[in-house]
Order: C-alpha cells, then sequence, then structure tokens
C-alpha cells in the first residue's frame, strides 16, 4: 500500500537487503535447505562469461513484488505509476522517484549480468559494493514505500 511498510514489503525488503550485499560482494551468505548449502552467489545457469546468481534472481523478484503490490493508493482511488514517458525523463521532467527506480532496476541488472564487468568491478572494489548496495535500497524504498 502507498506510504507505508506492509507484510510483504517487509518480508521482499528483507530478502532483496540480504541478496544485494551478497550480490555486491559485502556479505556470503549460504542457506541450508533440507541438507543441501545454497550459496547466494552460487550460479544457477551460466553461458559465454555471464550467469545468473540466486542473489540477482531473488533481487528481481523482491522488486517485481515491491512494485507489483504498491501501485494502487486506496485513500486516492488510483493506480500510483512511475514516469515512462521517455520525453519526460530525457528532459528532466519526471519525478525522482522514477530515476531512483530506474537506477536500481539498471544496477541490478547490470550487476547481475555482468554488463561490461560491472559485476567483476564490484566485486574488486568494496567502495563500489557499498555504493551500490545504497542505491539499490534506496531503489527498494521508493518501490515499496513510496509506490
Amino acid at each position: 500500500m502507498f506510504g507505508q511498510i506492509d507484510f510483504e514489503d517487509a518480508l521482499a525488503g528483507g530478502l532483496f537487503t540480504v541478496s544485494s550485499l551478497a550480490s555486491n560482494g559485502i556479505l556470503a551468505v549460504t542457506f541450508i535447505l533440507a541438507g543441501y548449502n545454497i550459496d547466494l552467489m552460487g550460479e544457477v545457469w551460466s553461458s559465454g562469461g555471464t550467469a545468473l546468481r540466486f542473489a540477482f534472481l531473488i533481487s528481481l523478484a523482491c522488486l517485481a513484488v515491491a512494485y507489483g503490490t504498491n501501485r494502487y493508493d486506496g485513500r486516492k482511488k488510483k493506480n500510483i505509476q512511475v514516469d515512462t514517458d521517455l520525453g519526460d525523463i530525457v528532459w528532466l521532467k519526471a519525478s525522482y522517484e522514477t530515476y531512483i527506480a530506474g537506477a536500481t532496476v539498471l544496477l541490478v541488472t547490470v550487476n547481475g549480468l555482468n554488463v561490461m564487468g560491472a559485476h567483476d568491478f564490484i566485486m574488486a572494489n568494496w567502495w563500489a559494493g557499498v555504493a551500490a548496495v545504497a542505491v539499490q535500497l534506496g531503489g527498494y524504498y521508493v518501490f515499496s514505500y513510496l509506490g
């Protein structure tokens, strides 16, 4: 719901925080489920130097949950939308939430798919990992709280 953190946001937010910290090299997380060790940086699929990791997939799923559950503002009886008009975005007429949300999705995707070595760079430089986590958590806040 718009303007408040509900159960879905809190649950997805915790998972997003852990997966963001893991995917940016700040925290090593391993779950033990039914006798299997599942490392969040473990690869689900790999091809041609690009690897899909559990942390990346969890991050995308959490962003989708936050976006999907916070589109309707019951007080105003209308859907809250991130501005997708490219003209407004290019000419800086969109809301700041649009830019933060876009940066979050872009950063999660570029890092998760190792576009132009972004994941390698973030893993090699701790300050880049901390900055990436800060942007991603700010973006999750935009998705979950501000709607």
